[in-house]
């Protein structure tokens, strides 16, 4: 098609999940004429709808077509895991996952500091949860964080029951998890009395004083993991958003973070306000352009392949960022939760 997109391959990189082509543009084309030939490209590969054009890779003086592999290759939870411990000693790190150079990306809770995790039924939405709550327990005693999971599924943190990390017992009805958000928003409150005694802005420089001030009372990191918040926000649409909005817009400096997961990124769901306050997103595998535009302000999350593949906007890293998320086990989170009970 060199009549309409002057530019060759230059090199390739083979992903876990996807290949990308590394294209150079002639003197004079413009970056934008690449998106045009999505369709075009799609069309060729025997309709693979797979197909991502990415107009500015990161590091580097090229623009990228990421194709997915015919068969995509497993990303562990343990590799990940490995690699962070050798780069990072920060103990609120979490991998986000390995990108197409097949380097692996971290990112910490406090930078986010509030998440939004999207993406349909078998897209790798829980398998990425559980990966950020193994990280958490693994890495903090039971002393310096505390977990609030709230699970209307009622199946998906059964296997945390029991767990010294948590703040309370898992939540798995609307009503109790109003009032538990509630709570969490007085806590918040109460410890923004504590710093302002201690004449400080966050709980980071509030642990600096009780270095030297072991009488102050001991404040763990808390956060907050909603899973399938459109099912809150079906049962008790008003308490639930005004909550959520508050903590959003207050509990950072408090040491509070949230996490909210959905599988369907609706308008009324995701509200402006929520948005506004969370911006760090990360968007799996969806049906239609409309959705990934909620979740991440623009398309491409309609052409992931599925199963851990996802585009991370965080806002450590300046652009999107396509990664394959680590896949941790049933038996690998049985016997960790297990370990730590005993």
């Amino acid at each position: 098609r060199k009549n309409q997109f002057r530019a060759s391959v230059e090199s390739y990189t083979i992903g876990p999940t996807v290949t990308r082509f590394n294209i150079r543009r002639e003197p004079g084309v413009k970056v934008n004429q690449l998106s045009s030939l999505i369709t075009e490209l799609q069309v060729d590969l025997n309709g693979d709808l797979s197909v991502r054009v990415e107009l500015v890779v990161r590091g580097k003086d090229t623009s990228g077509i990421e194709i997915a592999n015919p068969k995509p290759s497993m990303v562990s939870f343990r590799d990940c895991f490995g690699e962070m411990m050798k780069s990072t000693s920060e103990k609120l790190a979490i991998p986000l996952g390995v990108d197409v150079d097949s380097n692996v990306i971290t990112s910490t809770i406090d930078s986010f500091p509030h998440l939004l995790v999207c993406g349909t039924t078998g897209s790798g939405k829980s398998v990425f949860i559980h990966s950020i709550i193994m990280s958490l327990i693994m890495r903090n005693y039971p002393s310096e964080l505390k977990f609030i999971l709230i699970d209307p599924k009622k199946v998906e943190f059964s296997k945390y029951n029991g767990m010294p990390h948590l703040y309370c017992p898992i939540v798995d009805d609307a009503v109790k998890a109003v009032a538990v958000l509630k709570k969490l928003v007085a806590e918040m409150d109460r410890r923004y009395t504590l710093l302002n005694r201690a004449c400080v802005g966050k709980i980071s420089e509030y642990e600096e004083v009780r270095k030297s001030h072991p009488e102050m009372e001991k404040l763990p990191n808390i956060v907050c993991i909603i899973d399938e918040f459109a099912d809150l926000m079906g049962q008790a649409p008003k308490e639930v958003d005004s909550l959520t909005q508050r903590i959003a817009q207050l509990a950072r400096a408090a040491g509070i973070y949230l996490i909210i997961a959905t599988q369907r990124p609706t308008v009324n769901c995701i509200t402006g306000t929520i948005k506004a306050n969370i911006p760090a997103r990360i968007a799996l595998s969806v049906t239609t352009a409309a959705e990934s535009r909620i979740i991440i302000d623009e398309g491409g999350a309609d052409t992931l392949v599925g199963k851990g593949d996802l585009l991370a906007k965080v806002p450590q890293y300046k652009m999107m960022i396509r990664l394959q998320s680590a896949y941790v086990s049933n038996q690998e989170i049985a016997a960790v939760v297990s370990y730590l009970k005993s």
